[in-house]
């Protein structure tokens, strides 16, 4: 843990806070080495995450208890594991941050100790300037080689979705302003109410869905002007039909579905876009 003496100032643009590594005035920011033109490994004191730093709008939100356990190993040990990645995007309506796109639970432990204990710690960035969202796209594709990032929420167009009245709340002041973390928290929701019936897997078969599956039809749900208060509804319709043709399965999916206590997925999320999105759009 390292003692915040030296108050991090919170007002300065981004450039100016980073052109401060390494100057004696400024022993709470430090740059290691330039990595490419573009990008750069900098130390810094954890309260600058709080001051500098927000979520990329493609991240999904952080998971509670997953941050809280990483609050309690940096508070054992005394040290942040790995680095936290981040980029300062062109034509980004939060200018004066740096979107991590990588690390982001410990991002927010860090944050936490800062805000709730007032302790601080040194940890590693990865720092892009200046980059494109489609290069942040591919930069975080390089770092998480073996993780699925579900394909609605790469191909979501934030360029486009700047220019509407939600642009300010970008990019997670509010959960319902932003169609990523608005996703997150009703997938959240259906696995709630029908616990393992969507699944972080590339491909599964009837009657489970996979994640990415589920997520794109969400986002063409809001897309077409889907509501909040009706999407649960008319989920609970499907499965309740879905529930009363059930016999026309086989037995392994009548069995696993009343396992489940879930038909939502028997026909597959074809039947839920035929139903929902349909009337939506119209």
């Amino acid at each position: 843990m390292d003692n915040p003496s030296i108050p991090i100032p919170g007002n300065l643009a981004l450039s100016d806070i980073l052109a401060l590594a390494n100057h004696k005035s400024a022993p709470y920011i430090k740059k290691r080495r330039n990595v490419s033109d573009n990008r750069a490994i900098y130390s810094v004191r954890s309260d600058f995450l709080y001051y500098y730093t927000d979520m990329w709008y493609r991240n999904r939100n952080a998971d509670t208890d997953r941050v809280t356990q990483i609050m309690r190993s940096i508070e054992k040990e005394g040290e942040v594991d790995n680095r936290i990645y981040l980029a300062h995007i062109q034509d980004c309506p939060v200018q004066n941050r740096l979107l991590a796109f990588d690390g982001n639970h410990r991002r927010e432990a860090l944050i936490k100790l800062f805000l709730l204990k007032r302790k601080t710690y040194w940890v590693d960035l990865d720092i892009l300037t200046n980059v494109r969202d489609k290069e942040v796209i591919e930069a975080f594709k390089r770092v998480n080689q073996s993780i699925c990032l579900p394909d609605a929420y790469i191909e979501y167009d934030n360029e486009a979705e700047a220019d509407t009245e939600d642009k300010e709340s970008y990019p997670n002041d509010d959960i319902m302003n932003n169609p990523i973390a608005k996703c997150e928290y009703w997938i959240q929701q259906v696995r709630e109410r029908w616990p393992r019936i969507i699944l972080d897997k590339n491909r599964t078969k009837i009657p489970y869905c996979t994640k990415n599956d589920f997520a794109t039809f969400l986002m063409d749900y809001f897309k077409y002007g889907g509501k909040d208060t009706e999407l649960m509804v008319r989920l609970e319709l499907v499965n309740e039909e879905n529930k009363r043709g059930i016999i026309q399965y086989s037995p392994q999916i009548q069995n696993t579905a009343r396992c489940l206590d879930c038909y939502l997925f028997t026909s597959g999320i074809s039947k839920i876009r035929q139903c929902v999105l349909p009337k939506i759009a119209s």
